[in-house]
Formats: C-alpha cells, sequence, structure tokens
C-alpha cells in the first residue's frame, strides 16, 4: 500500500496556545484543499500509478484527517479526469490510452496556439513585455539543465514556461479552462520530459517560439506552438506503442511517499 506523509510545513504544524497540543489536519478549515493538492500532485508525478486503488480511509489515516477531506478531494479529482469510479473497485487512478493522449495534446494545442497568437500580436505592451521577459528568463535557466540532464528539474521549468504562455492570452476563461486540463497534462508530460532527447528539442522549440513572440509574427508563434506540441505529442504516442511508457511509476517500489510540495 503506497504511504501518504504530509511534508511538515507551518500550515500543518499548528498549535493550540492554551495547551500546546498539535491541531489535526482536520480541524485545518482547508483541510479538504490540502487533501486535494497532496494526492493530485501524486497522481501527477507518478508516484499513485496508473490503475492504483485510491482507498479514503487509508488515505485520511496517512493524510491525518478524516474521510471526508478525502472524499471530496477525490470528487474534484474525479471532475479534472484525475481519479476514476470502476465498479466493484471504488475510485482508482486512471489509465492513459492512445485517444486520452490525443484528446489531451489537441485540446492542449487550441489552447497553446491562441495564447502564441495573442502574446505576440499584443507583444509591445508593458503586461506582455514583462511576460515574455520571463519566458526568455525560464529558457535561459533551463538551458542548464538540459545540459546537466535533470529532467526532474527541467519539467518544473517547462510546467512555469506554459502557465507564463497562457498568462499572456490574458484571458481568465481560458486560464481557468486550461486549468482545468492542466494536471492531465503533466500526466501525459510526465512520459515526455524522460524520453531521450526530449528537453533539448523542447528547448530549441521553446527558444523559436519565443523569439516569434519578440518579433510580434502571430503566424509564426502559432506555428511555432503547433509544431511543438504535435512533436511531443508523436514520441509520446510512439513510445506508449511501443510499451516503454506504460506507466510511470512502474518498477517503483510500494512503498511510495506523497507530500504537499513534492
Amino acid at each position: 500500500m503506497t504511504t501518504l506523509d504530509v511534508a511538515p510545513e507551518p500550515a500543518l504544524a499548528l498549535v493550540n496556545p492554551q495547551d500546546e497540543t498539535p491541531l489535526r489536519l482536520a480541524s485545518i478549515p482547508n483541510a479538504s484543499e490540502v487533501a486535494f493538492d497532496a494526492i493530485r500532485r501524486a497522481i501527477v508525478a507518478g508516484r499513485l500509478a496508473p490503475g492504483e486503488r485510491l482507498r479514503e480511509v487509508a488515505l485520511a489515516k496517512q493524510l491525518g484527517v478524516s474521510a471526508t477531506p478525502v472524499r471530496e478531494a477525490l470528487a474534484r479529482l474525479q471532475q479534472e479526469g484525475l481519479v476514476q469510479v470502476e465498479p466493484r473497485r471504488g475510485a482508482v487512478v486512471p489509465r492513459l490510452g492512445t485517444h486520452d493522449i490525443l484528446e489531451v495534446y489537441e485540446l492542449r494545442e487550441l489552447l497553446e496556439a491562441h495564447a502564441a497568437r495573442r502574446a505576440a500580436e499584443r507583444h509591445a505592451q508593458p503586461m506582455q513585455q514583462a511576460l515574455l521577459a520571463r519566458l526568455q528568463e525560464i529558457v535561459e535557466r533551463a538551458e542548464a539543465l538540459v545540459r546537466e540532464r535533470r529532467p526532474a528539474d527541467y519539467n518544473h521549468l517547462d510546467i512555469e514556461f506554459h502557465q507564463t504562455l497562457m498568462q499572456m492570452a490574458d484571458n481568465q476563461r481560458m486560464q481557468r479552462i486550461f486549468a482545468g486540463v492542466h494536471a492531465q497534462v503533466q500526466a501525459v508530460r510526465l512520459r515526455a520530459i524522460n524520453l531521450p532527447g526530449r528537453p533539448g528539442k523542447s528547448q530549441e522549440e521553446h527558444r523559436r517560439l519565443v523569439s516569434a513572440i519578440r518579433a510580434g509574427n502571430a503566424d509564426r508563434a502559432e506555428t511555432e506552438v503547433r509544431r511543438h506540441i504535435s512533436s511531443v505529442k508523436d514520441e509520446v504516442l510512439a513510445q506508449l506503442e511501443t510499451g516503454g511508457a506504460a506507466d510511470p511509476a512502474k518498477g517503483r517500489s510500494a512503498r511510495k511517499r506523497l507530500a504537499p510540495g513534492a
């Protein structure tokens, strides 16, 4: 059974000033949010493997909460597509097949292509200039991670790059839609980021995208982001077909740890 621990953080180490007794997480108003974040991160990172059952009682015990926050968290994760309910098994981490990956990348391409076009069209605006500078900084920071072959650290910057790109669309509704599918994108991207040579390819594709936005070339910016996403999608599907990317957590010890912020 997967072992779940909450990382020691100030918000989770509250003490009653009257008796100095540590408060249970269940007594904290956002216990459901903490459970949601912890379980979500573990699924996205592959620490909770596809096909793994998510037992409310076990999760609640390991997170130090009652069953209610865990139940609420699993319901939210089901809405995001990160949890599914199966007959006689209950809540499980879904397995991603070819059709699922195609759908995720199709939606991602639509959202990010629009964001890239909007970013280029308004690249001279002060807010866009600030976000463009952040994109450039991310690309530069990621360069060293590619050279040092640190895919996990590179993945964090890759996430930041695409989130910043979506901010450049300056469309709150679109960002909410993106947030709804973001975790599914991440679950798939976990496979891509470990593909041989993928971080280096993504770096080059990111550089071309930033260059197009800076030049104010909306057509080229849209083309570059579509090429980037299509390239990743094709590699993920190719690896899936050969059986090389079945489950991100396959082969790991059954004793895994889950901690918010991991």
